[in-house]
Order: structure tokens, then C-alpha cells, then sequence
């Protein structure tokens, strides 16, 4: 039996407090969220982000650890093949091809349900997630991207007849007024700020947010890079690409989101 220091007299065991079980268990979780990755890998066209998933996933195999894909195309199928030939498909790999909205919500949840630390999921594309979760908003809204931008354009002609003015007028200052209301309509593919509101929601909290707090797995995003614009040069969110030709592509809030971009 443990002897006090103070009296010499015996004592049971020392009791932990729940102070001192929920500081253990925050100091664990610290611990894991420092080891935790969440890395956006962006390269031109060709640059070999889908052979460095490849990579991840045969490291995998070696170390044991196991990653979900969340895949637009088949490319990381088709690279499979070329380094893998005749071998079953990776044991350590579950693969979700990302067509709609809902398979990104499959694909989230299961990451979030089967992965611990060490394991990795991967979202190839960002900027294809981008514009899908614009695409889904359409369709939950107007029955779907084209019936969208069809409804802007109505809502656009009949303020543009109020207005008594003509996009074939012969009037400059009256065909200028026309241009401006149709592009106030129909910029940004017809959305408006209440729209990216929505749309912005979406994207945090049912894919990125979930995918960087849900759990202590790792996470790799990949994307493109994409010509910087003049309106890119004054935004701030891009202040450390302003001096780059190029920008990742998707939304340029996200380069914010991750604690490395290579």
C-alpha cells in the first residue's frame, strides 16, 4: 500500500477526479489533432496528383492503414491498373465515385463511422466538388442547373421590359442598361447572395467541415490550378498567390481550411 508523505500512514489508491479524466482525455485529443493532416495538393493538369493518391494507397498496404477515395473519374482506376496489373483491387481501399451530391454524403459518413488515426480519406477534384455543390443546389431549387439559369434569364427579360429598355436596342446608354440588368441576373450562373449562402453552408458543413473535424483520420484533398484573374489579384484570401500565375481551383475560401498546401 502507498504510504503518505505527510503522515507515513497508509492510503488507497490515488483517486482521479473527472477534472483529471477530461483534461487526459483533451490532452489525447490534442495529441491527435497535432498528428492529424489535412493537405490540398494542387498541380496543373497531368502534374501527378492522381499517381501520388496511387502511392498513398500502396503505402497503405505496407503500413497497414487504410483509405477512402472519393473519386470524380476513374483515374485513380485506370492508374490502379497500369501500376497494379493482374492484382485484385487494394483490401485497404474503399471507393466512392462521386456523380452526385448524395454519394459525397456516403462517402463522408463512412469515413467518418470506419476511419481512426493513421488512415486517410482523399477527395480528388475540389474544384469539381465545387461546381457539383453548385449543381445540387439548382436541383434541390429549380429542378436543375438548366431550368435555373432558364428561370434568371425570364426574371432578367421581364425587369429588362419594365425597365423599357432592349438588349437590340439602338440606343447605346439603353443597350448598356439591358446588358447590366441581364448580368446582374444571370452572373455567377443566376445565384445570388442568398444562394451562396446556401451553397456555401453545403459545402462546409456536410463535406469539408465534417471531413477536417469528424475524426482523427487524415485527409488529402486534390485539385487543379487555374489561371489567376484580375479579381483574384485583389482578394485577399489570395494574398499568397498574388505573385503566382496560378491559384487552386474551387472555392478560395478553402486554401484556408487546410494546414498545408503543396
Amino acid at each position: 500500500m502507498p504510504k503518505s508523505t505527510k503522515t507515513g500512514k497508509e492510503t488507497g489508491p490515488v483517486q482521479t477526479t473527472k477534472l483529471d479524466e477530461a483534461e487526459r482525455r483533451a490532452g489525447d485529443s490534442l495529441n491527435l489533432s497535432l498528428r492529424k493532416n489535412v493537405i490540398l495538393a494542387a498541380s496543373p493538369p497531368y502534374g501527378g496528383k492522381t499517381f501520388s493518391v496511387v502511392r498513398l494507397i500502396q503505402r497503405g498496404l505496407k503500413l497497414g492503414f487504410n483509405v477512402v477515395l472519393l473519386d470524380r473519374d476513374a483515374a485513380v482506376v485506370e492508374t490502379l491498373r497500369e501500376v497494379m496489373p493482374d492484382r485484385p483491387a487494394p483490401s485497404n481501399l474503399e471507393y466512392f465515385r462521386i456523380d452526385t451530391w448524395d454519394r459525397i454524403d456516403d462517402g463522408v459518413a463512412y469515413a467518418i463511422k470506419n476511419l481512426k488515426a493513421g488512415d486517410w480519406v482523399v477527395c480528388e477534384q475540389m474544384g469539381f466538388i465545387w461546381d457539383l455543390v453548385q449543381s445540387e443546389y439548382s436541383r434541390r431549387v429549380f429542378g436543375g442547373r438548366s431550368r435555373h439559369e432558364l428561370a434568371m434569364r425570364a426574371v432578367a427579360e421581364e425587369m429588362i421590359a419594365a425597365a423599357d429598355v432592349s438588349l437590340n436596342s439602338s440606343n447605346a446608354t439603353e443597350r448598356a442598361k439591358a446588358k447590366s440588368i441581364l448580368q446582374q441576373q444571370m452572373g455567377f450562373g443566376g445565384i445570388n447572395s442568398d444562394g451562396w449562402s446556401l451553397i456555401k453552408r453545403m459545402y462546409n458543413d456536410d463535406f469539408s467541415v465534417k471531413l477536417r473535424i469528424g475524426g482523427d483520420f487524415n485527409v488529402l484533398f486534390t485539385t487543379s490550378l487555374v489561371p489567376m484573374s484580375d479579381r483574384d489579384k485583389l482578394d485577399a484570401r489570395l494574398t499568397a498567390f498574388h505573385k503566382s500565375p496560378n491559384r487552386p481551383e474551387g472555392d478560395r475560401d478553402f486554401i484556408h481550411a487546410v494546414n498545408k498546401v503543396a
